[in-house]
């Protein structure tokens, strides 16, 4: 059937009538896909910037050393040999016009396989494709059969560094995984490394293309790009990257990487690493922590942060300055990767690695893949889920736990009041800790749903622990026309945010005093408001002073693992007066 699609971008509004019926993606002979499909109208688009069309018309070569289920092979074959993309189809929405000329379409569809069919005849090209998984490549024969391309493309099991290709040259073209949507981003990092030294070693003489998912990992290809695209493979934005791989670009990049190896080694990590848990031993022995912090970008050209969960190590990468360049960025993160590895006694790819870059509106809640696994830790007397691969951060802040631990201890049969709660850690602490109620708000509903989870994890009722979705700001000022009271307050606000759910955009250092100020509104008498923010250079107003009692317990509240790096975050203690 026909629908009716409505854009809007930039104030204008573009009304469309789809007549295809079905995405055009699907072309009838893929019905199961490998880990990580690539969709086929996207693969095409691969093709197409690769400019397979006019190698094919000499009869070159296509090779995809991880095939996967064989999109960008039988998209290539059809190509090659003038097949229509929607001639498996039978259904089109166009079919249920009254004025829909069947007859026509007919001709036109028959048009089409006597083209394919001569052009299948006349096709001089070869293709081949590898995957280590056997069970995928069982995907691919299936595909390939219903594509009519059985005979034609030859499938063969191997690894990525055993690929060798028959022919002199050609097309290899690959959508390796990339982290972003597989798992793990240190996996990612090494698959790309093995794929460069596949390309250095055994295709010289052929042009490559690779659809990578982050600008670093293009970097670990170890050659440089003549070209390149962008591409949007559903919601992650690729770099396509084109080569022509010549062997002065192969003893170039030779040349390059023995400059980049003695300069980056993880020895100077390793050790610093070693030296921060002999400095930690007896406060981890002491508080048997689940999980803590072991390196916070100790020596700056490392600039990472190494975090230590039960049976897992989580790296998070900082962006690196503008003078530092892609190659030496990579490399140096391999090296903390490595190091940390080492000492914890890991796989290199069981190391989770997240990129912390400038955020911008909703990118900083962006699902980062779909492993969807939670690791049950305990903080204190509390349960605490985390997702240590969905999403840049990981659900539990680490350098909160004294402020956390404070709020157990001194929340009982109080009235507590969680801003901007995040996945409700606080909130739990309070609740286990004696508290008469809690209340719990935020602006997103994943965080909530996480919230009642670690709530109803450590048997806290939702009848008294009430979780509310809402701008902060907006529902203050209901709560205040209601008089609503509550006797310990706890603030966390994020640095920056101009989520589309929010109206106009919220700046920590610009809006705290307007904030704070509608906080101690909700202030029962005698009540106390735990204030806390991660902004780097924030600086508290001093009119504040004028109307609450202001204590700075920054020095408190920060946790042994993260007094090395004294700005992890700002911590006030604020009573209002009268």
């Amino acid at each position: 059937m026909c629908s009716i699609r409505a854009r809007i971008h930039r104030g204008h509004v573009a009304i469309y009538i789809d007549v295809s019926g079905p995405p055009l993606h699907r072309r009838g002979y893929r019905t199961a896909a490998g880990p990580a499909p690539l969709r086929e109208t996207v693969a095409s688009a691969v093709l197409m910037r690769a400019r397979w069309p006019a190698m094919a018309r000499e009869g070159a070569t296509l090779l995809d050393p991880m095939c996967g289920a064989g999109t960008l092979l039988v998209e290539g074959a059809w190509m090659a040999m003038d097949v229509a993309p929607g001639l498996l189809r039978d259904s089109w929405g166009w079919a249920h016009w009254r004025k829909h000329d069947a007859a026509a379409w007919t001709r036109v569809v028959t048009a089409a396989r006597e083209r394919a069919a001569s052009g299948a005849a006349a096709c001089r090209c070869t293709f081949e494709g590898f995957d280590a998984d056997e069970e995928v490549l069982d995907i691919a024969r299936d595909n390939l059969e219903r594509a009519g391309l059985e005979t034609q493309v030859r499938l063969q099991r191997s690894s990525i560094e055993h690929v060798v290709p028959q022919a002199s040259g050609g097309l290899l073209v690959v959508n390796p995984p990339y982290g972003a949507r597989l798992g793990e981003e240190a996996e990612a990092l090494e698959t790309f490394g093995v794929l460069g030294e596949t390309l250095r070693r055994s295709f010289v003489g052929w042009k490559a293309s690779v659809l990578a998912g982050d600008r670093g990992l293009g970097v670990r290809l170890g050659i440089r790009a003549d070209r390149k695209n962008v591409v949007h493979n559903g919601p992650i934005k690729c770099d396509l990257l084109h080569f022509e791989i010549s062997q002065e670009l192969v003893d170039g990049a030779k040349a390059r990487r023995a400059q980049w190896q003695e300069t980056v080694d993880e020895e100077p990590v390793e050790n610093r690493i070693r030296k921060n848990l002999r400095r930690l031993k007896s406060w981890i022995g002491k508080e048997s922590p689940d999980c803590y912090r072991v390196y916070d970008a100790d020596i700056p050209e490392f600039n990472a942060a190494i975090d230590r969960y039960p049976g897992a190590v989580v790296v998070f990468e900082y962006e690196a300055p503008a003078e530092v360049s892609r190659a030496k960025s990579s490399a140096r993160l391999d090296a903390v990767v490595r190091a940390a590895a080492k000492i914890f006694d890991l796989p290199v790819e069981e190391v989770v690695v997240k990129r912390r870059r400038r955020q911008r509106g909703d990118a900083q809640y962006e699902r980062m893949e779909r492993a969807g696994e939670r690791l049950q830790v305990m903080e204190g007397a509390a349960k605490i889920l985390v997702n240590l691969r969905d999403y840049l951060d990981t659900g539990l802040f680490l350098d909160h736990r004294p402020i956390r631990r404070w709020l157990f201890e001194n929340a009982r049969d109080k009235r507590f009041l969680n801003l901007f709660c995040y996945t409700g850690v606080a909130t739990v602490h309070a609740a286990i800790g004696g508290a008469r109620t809690t209340t719990s708000v935020d602006l997103s509903s994943r965080y909530l749903d996480w919230a009642a989870d670690n709530l109803r994890l450590n048997r806290c009722s939702p009848r008294t622990n009430a979780l509310i979705r809402a701008d902060a700001m907006e529902w203050m000022d209901t709560a205040i026309e209601r008089e609503e009271r509550w006797d310990l307050l706890f603030v966390d606000p994020p640095t920056f945010s101009n989520s589309k759910r929010m109206e106009g955009t919220f700046d920590v250092q610009r809006d705290h005093e307007q904030l704070l100020s509608q906080v101690a509104r909700l202030c029962a008498p005698g009540g106390e408001i735990v204030f806390s923010t991660n902004r780097r250079r924030f600086r508290l107003a001093e009119s504040l002073s004028d109307t609450m009692t202001v204590e700075d317990v920054t020095e408190w509240s920060l946790p042994a693992d993260f007094t090395r790096q004294r700005k992890a975050h700002h911590c006030f203690r604020l009573r209002p007066r009268g």
